[in-house]
């Protein structure tokens, strides 16, 4: 459903859908938060960057232990990143670039093997936002 001028919200019910397990609503026009009733354990891909997203980031996002690749970048997130993201072990490619005011460390995920992009020093990448007071540290993770 990428790239389809959906806009709107997303329907909770979408997050009860217990077979799901990629979701691609990447490159529309969807708004609002992202909800705190997120708990489809099966997701393995949730891809929603590129759209008008706002608010702070849920820490039930870390109970989606079989997320693999987690997109919100191009949003217009803001406030710290969750510690609970840290139970993402299954996690490969994480992006949250270019939101409005993400804070905080991501050095809890540095038991996986971290993908990010990154425009940054070869020590320490730093997630780009718009606006950000403090950007997203990780000393642990790839460049790509």
């Amino acid at each position: 459903m990428k790239s389809n001028k959906i806009y709107g919200t997303i329907p909770s019910q979408l997050w009860d859908l217990s077979t799901l397990q990629v979701l691609n609503l990447g490159y529309n026009d969807i708004e609002g938060e992202i909800s705190s009733s997120i708990s489809n354990t099966n997701l393995t891909h949730l891809l929603l960057g590129t759209n008008i997203l706002e608010g702070t980031l849920p820490s039930q996002i870390g109970e989606l232990t079989n997320l693999v690749q987690l997109d919100l970048s191009s949003n217009y997130l803001s406030g710290a990143v969750p510690n609970e993201l840290a139970s993402l072990s299954n996690l490969v490619a994480l992006d949250l670039s270019f939101n409005f005011d993400l804070s905080g460390s991501l050095d809890g995920l540095c038991n996986s093997t971290m993908i990010l992009p990154q425009n940054d020093t070869d020590t320490t990448i730093e997630t780009p936002s718009f606006f950000a007071s403090e950007p997203l540290v990780c000393s642990c993770c790839t460049k790509i």
